[in-house]
């Protein structure tokens, strides 16, 4: 989603929907600075990049300004109560919406224990850059707290307002529901889908992870198990949960009930 919003940045631009180019790392271009500097209360620095946005917004006639990192719900247990009373009253100075994608808890899980191994080590998230498996994982009370949709969504709705939330179901049409809901015409072709870490990847990233190293020499590790993942994983399972299914649902299951009813 977000390769597909910088690549179209002038062709949404174009339709007044400013997706700003002012990204921590261009791989993915996601508004991380963001997610940094709540969790450093670095609020002047977040009211800067505001600032840089908005002149340029106004100088293209944007109606509409988009910024999206999956950080926020990532790390949402790691901000301040501070933190999030400045994205509150930042919703308060703006037609403010926040778009949440649910995504199956098993798969989304999964992807996070992936995204924790490849991550550098860092004594503010334990589980970062460890040699743990997923199911060592799902015991850690950090780890865990990321499928407590309900709490998120409900906290949302009080800083917010529950007007102010559109919900999603992550799937192959995810572009083409945003689109439509930014009043959004623009062709594209199918991104290939993503794929995950294979088997054998995510036994290399554990091993990498028994030794302390640096963010620039870990990135370059995990881009080249990335490229021998595209030639293993026609061979490979990608799933690693199938064993632990029946422990994600059952302490997914006190949700499933109110969020089928309430978010469909």
């Amino acid at each position: 989603m977000r390769f597909f919003l910088d690549e179209k940045h002038d062709e949404l631009l174009s339709q007044g929907v400013l997706y700003p180019k002012y990204y921590l790392d261009i791989n993915p271009p996601k508004h991380q600075w963001l997610v940094k500097l709540l969790k450093e209360n670095n609020f002047d620095g977040i009211f800067s990049y505001l600032e840089k946005i908005l002149n340029e917004a106004k100088d293209k006639d944007v109606k509409n300004i988009f910024l999206s990192t999956e950080g926020i719900y990532n790390h949402w247990w790691d901000f301040s109560n501070e933190a999030k009373e400045v994205l509150r009253l930042i919703s308060k100075y703006f037609n403010f919406e926040i778009y949440i994608v649910f995504r199956e808890s098993s798969s989304f899980l999964e992807s996070f224990y992936k995204q924790n191994l490849k991550n550098p080590q860092n004594n503010a998230a334990k589980c970062y850059g460890k040699d743990i498996s997923f199911e060592e994982m799902l015991k850690d009370e950090w780890f865990i707290k990321h499928i407590d949709y309900l709490g998120f969504v409900q906290e949302c709705e009080l800083l917010f307002g529950k007007n102010n939330i559109e919900f999603f179901t992550y799937s192959s049409t995810i572009i083409d529901d945003i689109l439509e809901k930014l009043n959004v015409t623009i062709k594209f072709k199918k991104d290939k889908k993503n794929v995950g870490q294979s088997s054998i990847g995510v036994e290399l990233l554990k091993v990498i992870n028994r030794y302390n190293i640096n963010s620039k020499d870990k990135k370059e590790l995990v881009s080249l198990l990335k490229k021998m993942d595209s030639v293993l994983n026609p061979y490979l399972s990608l799933s690693i949960v199938e064993h632990s299914v029946e422990k994600i649902d059952e302490l997914f299951s006190l949700e499933v009930k109110k969020l089928k009813e309430e978010y469909n």
